[in-house]
């Protein structure tokens, strides 16, 4: 009983980040990745602080169908976590699309991400949404 009572407050949980992804008019381009071509987007407007933590939604848009957590996809959007004081990066939802830009058939919500926090390098793209979300 512990157990499915767990599945289901798990499953009302993912249904509850996936109704706060943004629309495709709150997102902004950030940079586009030289080696995959893969575009960085944000919602600056999603941005959440809390203390030395920001939460703030991200999206991926690859420029050719690719792997992601084995599904095929042209998209994938997340919320990330950042630790504002560490330069860290966790994230705490993600959801694989089948099309550009979010759209198409949802193939995988992942709210059960296995990662730890990742340190965020000077120059990338991950350092500028940290940036952005923690307001430096």
């Amino acid at each position: 009983m512990y157990k499915a009572t767990l599945m289901i407050l798990a499953v009302i949980s993912s249904c509850a980040a996936y109704r706060e992804i943004p629309n495709a008019a709150a997102w902004f381009e950030i940079g586009v990745s030289d080696d995959s071509g893969t575009t960085f987007y944000v919602d600056p407007t999603s941005i959440r602080k809390s203390g030395d933590k920001a939460k703030m939604w991200s999206l991926y848009n690859y420029n050719s169908v690719r792997d992601t957590l084995g599904v095929w996809s042209l998209s994938s959007i997340a919320l990330n976590e950042y630790d504002c004081k560490k330069g860290r990066v966790i994230i705490r939802f993600l959801s694989v699309h089948s099309g550009n830009m979010g759209r198409g058939e949802v193939a995988l919500i992942n709210m059960n991400i296995d990662a730890s926090e990742v340190h965020v390098p000077s120059g990338s793209i991950s350092k500028i949404s940290l940036q952005l979300a923690c307001g430096k």
